[in-house]
Formats: C-alpha cells, structure tokens, sequence
C-alpha cells in the first residue's frame, strides 16, 4: 500500500508499505541469492539448509539484500499503480532499526516527476494585432 504526496510541483513523497509476507518473500531471495557462496562445514558448497545458516550467521545476515529486493518489487508497484511519471532515481529513508522479520515496516522515497506545465491560451485581441503588423 502507498500513500503519494505532492512536495513541490517537480517531487513527490510515496510513502510505502512493506507486508511481512512480502519481506519474508525477500528473506526467500535473500538466502537462494547467497547460499550459493557460502561453505559450511558438512555440507557442499551452495547446499546448506536454511535452519543451519539462520543458526550460523543469523537471519539478520540476510536483511540487506532482502530489503533491497523488497524496495525494488514495493516501489515500481506504487509508481505504475499510483500512475507517478519518474524522471529521477528515488530517494529512500527507512529506518533499519525497525526492520523485523514477520512484521511489516514502512519507508518514504522522494522523487522527481514530469511537471505539467500549462500554457495559457492567447487572448483573441494578439491575432487581431500580428496579422496587422505582418501583412
């Protein structure tokens, strides 16, 4: 879900929120992304189960890369769902610290979009005068 706030004309303020289902699906990626680098003893390279690298190094060893995918998969869904025209990469603020495994969390990005510019229709009485002044 994301809430989207105008700032100035040119920038928006999408703040998004991320489910503990979606960060437990980043959790997911997290650990097939990196079980193939790591080597435990007792077991091939690329094959340790989840229970024993969660008890080896800690399941908060994963929240980098788990966060990232889930930014990535939670901000385009609110950009094209919430119709936002990008022209710049995004700003994002989360506090990491509140950051838990089975409970959800929220971050803002800041970005830049496509200004709409109006122009104002040209009063009648200026054709009147350019076609005096060019004939």
């Amino acid at each position: 879900m994301a809430k989207i706030d105008k700032i100035t004309g040119s920038k928006v303020r999408i703040e998004i929120e991320v489910t503990s289902d979606q960060f437990e699906q980043g959790l997911d990626h997290a650990f097939n992304h990196v079980k193939e680098e790591i080597e435990v003893k007792g077991f091939r390279k690329g094959s340790v189960p989840r229970t024993i690298f969660e008890k080896k190094f800690g399941v908060e060893s994963l929240y980098e890369e788990a966060i990232n995918h889930c930014i990535q998969d939670t901000y385009v869904e609110a950009v094209t769902s919430g119709n936002v025209k990008v022209v710049a990469q995004p700003k994002i603020d989360l506090d990491i610290t509140k950051v838990k495994r089975g409970e959800a969390f929220t971050y803002v990005a800041e970005v830049a979009v496509k200004h709409r510019y109006r122009i104002k229709p040209p009063e009648p009485d200026c054709f009147h005068l350019a076609r005096k002044l060019f004939q």
